[in-house]
Parts: structure tokens; C-alpha cells; sequence
């Protein structure tokens, strides 16, 4: 009887600590969720309540199909998606809304993108001899695209005010002064 007595313990604690676990995460989920827009909160929200089911499970279902997708689907095939997909929604919507407050920071974007797709076809064929390259650049090239165009990064605003502005701007013909 000893040894069973000794093996409900660890059971127990290894119980203890999944719960903890389960917690930790859940309270991360929702800490990641209070970032979201309330639009879409609701909607996961109203989603969990039909499927029967806690936020944070839905929540951890959709960021692991993401992921799999991201892993699964060729390389060129995501980079493109992940690199139009979104700016061609926004720059529609601008254009719908007629309201062009926007246009220097999606043209902006677009110049970069073009001039990244332009470089780095050669840049990956003579880089693409450095051991693991292509993994690697393909998951930064994907954080380098969503970070450019992130409504709380923007980060074609950034290249554009330290980059363009004052190193290549000033040297286009044609500038009126």
C-alpha cells in the first residue's frame, strides 16, 4: 500500500502544477484578447459562446492553425499574402473613404515592398549558401512585412521619416523648392 501512497502524490502535484499552467496561459490569453479591438473581442466572444466553449481554447485553436498554416503553406505563396493582403484591404478602404490621410505612409509601403521583392531575389540566391537561411529569413522577411504595415508599429512611417526623407528624398530631381 506504501507505494501507491507515494505514487498518488507526484500525480497529484504534477495536477497541481497543470492547473497552474492552464492558468498562466489563460491569464495571457486574456491579457493578449484586451489587446484586440473590441469588434473583434465581441465576436470571439459570441463565436466561444455558440461553440460552447472558453475564449481562451478558441483563442489557442485559431493561433495554431495560423501557425500551421504559416509552417505549411510555400514560403513565397505566405510572404506575398501576408505582404498584400492586408495593405490592398486598407488602401481600398482609403479609397472608399475617400479620405487621403493616409496615402504618404501606403505609398510609402509600397515602395519598400517593391523595392524588397526587386533586392531580394538575388540577395536569397547568394545568400541562400549560409546554412539554414531560408527558414530564418522567411520568418524575419514575415515579421518585417506585418512590422511595416501594423497600425501600432507602422513601420513604413518609421523608414520613411529616418531613411527616406532625409537621404533619398533630397536627391530626387524634380522637387519643387
Amino acid at each position: 500500500m506504501a507505494p501507491k501512497a507515494a505514487t498518488k502524490a507526484p500525480a497529484a502535484a504534477a495536477n497541481t502544477g497543470s492547473a497552474k499552467a492552464l492558468e498562466v496561459v489563460k491569464t495571457k490569453v486574456d491579457e493578449l484578447c484586451g489587446h484586440l479591438p473590441p469588434t473583434v473581442n465581441g465576436q470571439l466572444d459570441s463565436i466561444a459562446k455558440k461553440a460552447g466553449t472558453q475564449k481562451m481554447f478558441l483563442v489557442l485553436g485559431l493561433a495554431g492553425v495560423l501557425l500551421i498554416v504559416v509552417l505549411m503553406c510555400p514560403q513565397t505563396f505566405m510572404l506575398d499574402v501576408v505582404g498584400t493582403g492586408f495593405p490592398v484591404f486598407a488602401g481600398l478602404q482609403m479609397l472608399a473613404a475617400d479620405k487621403f490621410t493616409d496615402a504618404p505612409f501606403w505609398t510609402t509601403y509600397w515602395i519598400i515592398f517593391a523595392a524588397f521583392k526587386v533586392l531580394m531575389g538575388p540577395l536569397d540566391f547568394i545568400l541562400s549558401f549560409v546554412p539554414y537561411y531560408s527558414s530564418l529569413s522567411y520568418l524575419l522577411k514575415l515579421a518585417f512585412f506585418v512590422w511595416l504595415w501594423f497600425p501600432s508599429t507602422k513601420g513604413a512611417t518609421m523608414i520613411l521619416e529616418r531613411g527616406l526623407k532625409p537621404f533619398v528624398l533630397p536627391r530626387i530631381p524634380g522637387k519643387e523648392e
